[in-house]
């Protein structure tokens, strides 16, 4: 029975990779990069103010190809 659970647990998983992997590309990666830039852009301000920033560019950036159906990772 436990086996059954896991399985679906797994297959879910390689699922909504499957289907949100460009998001989560745009948000971790690209994420990561724009709040990289902007921190060294702007090194005398608050940098946590500014990785969330590039955060949450990243999730629009992900959203965006994600809707558009662009390929990054193939």
């Amino acid at each position: 029975m436990k086996i059954n659970y896991m399985t679906k647990l797994i297959e879910g998983v390689f699922n909504h990779l499957s289907n949100w992997g460009t998001f989560w590309f745009g948000f971790l990666f690209w994420g990561s990069i724009f709040g990289a830039i902007l921190t060294s852009l702007f090194s005398s301000y608050n940098s946590s103010f500014f990785i969330s920033m590039g955060y949450f560019f990243g999730i629009i950036f992900g959203l965006i190809s994600n809707f558009k159906k662009w390929s990054w990772i193939n």
